[in-house]
């Protein structure tokens, strides 16, 4: 992975990454292995999809995905590498992964600033201590359950929790679609976590083959730190209804996600990492 730094002022830097083709080409070979083991299509026995299928139904959605998350951990990375400490959520811009060629983005983050403190040796520091409350170990323990459902293809409307692919256009204050701000075969989750609860709201009761213009408004921080608001509109063309089904919290559950023989276990090794995180971040 390559990595250039740019300084935009004390606390402003911007990563410019190249990402090895063979890199992202092993994530997205994984990535088709892994939906043809959890996708329920009809014709298909479960976890005996060909990769083949998986490719020529969800390929775009799939690269889509992998680049995103690609991008952040690389970009995290990168980061470490290059003894950053940021402040902020970091912008992707630029992406690039063209046929032959590696990935390349921009990520501009906010970063703490270097200070000269004079005098400190002799100040005295009060060390919090943390408690793991049980709520942060039941919050973790649902991500792991989002993170590992599975989905299978429906015939009806989307409803909550559901996951619609489809292709969307960006729409101008006429109306009109902007044909460079299209994006298709993309996956969107109803009702996910970070999403947009108009947006949500807009796309409940969706059926495959609909067409649906969308608002709402999208807020977001300036450099300036003011917070600027504007309404996005969008024209949604929904291809494919999927259900998402969340594994049982249970031992096998568990025992799936690594070396733990019980639910119990994997909890207290989700407590142990919790307090030794929190420990570390007492400590500065």
């Amino acid at each position: 992975m390559k990595v250039e730094v740019t300084d935009l002022g004390s606390w402003r830097r911007t990563l410019e990454i190249e990402v090895p083709r063979e890199d992202v080409d092993t994530r997205l070979k994984e990535a088709y292995k892994s939906y043809s083991k959890s996708l329920n299509l009809p014709g298909f026995r479960k976890g005996k999809i060909p990769v083949s299928v998986v490719k020529a139904r969800f390929g775009p959605a799939i690269l889509n995905e992998v680049i995103t998350k690609t991008e952040e951990e690389c970009y995290r990375e990168a980061s470490q590498e290059q003894g950053l400490t940021p402040v902020s959520q970091a912008t992707i811009e630029e992406s690039s992964f063209e046929d032959g060629e590696p990935l390349r983005f921009k990520a501009s983050v906010d970063v703490k600033p270097e200070l000269d403190i004079k005098k400190y040796k002799e100040l005295k520091v009060v060390r919090p201590v943390y408690k793991v409350e049980e709520s942060f170990v039941e919050s973790q323990l649902s991500g792991m359950c989002e993170q590992n459902a599975t989905e299978k293809q429906v015939d009806r409307k989307a409803a909550l929790g559901d996951v619609i692919q489809a292709d969307f256009v960006e729409l101008d204050e006429d109306g009109n679609e902007i044909a460079d701000r299209a994006q298709s075969d993309r996956m969107f989750l109803i009702g996910g976590q970070n999403a947009n609860h108009d947006l949500d709201n807009q796309l409940v009761g969706t059926e495959v083959g609909e067409t649906r213009d969308v608002q709402y408004t999208h807020t977001h921080e300036l450099e300036d730190g003011e917070t600027h608001e504007h309404e996005v509109r969008f024209r949604v063309v929904a291809k494919e209804i999927r259900e998402r089904e969340l594994p049982e919290l249970d031992d096998e559950f568990a025992k799936d996600l690594g070396p733990f023989e019980s639910l119990e276990e994997l909890k207290t090794r989700l407590r142990d990492d919790m307090k030794a995180q929190a420990d570390n971040g007492s400590r500065g």
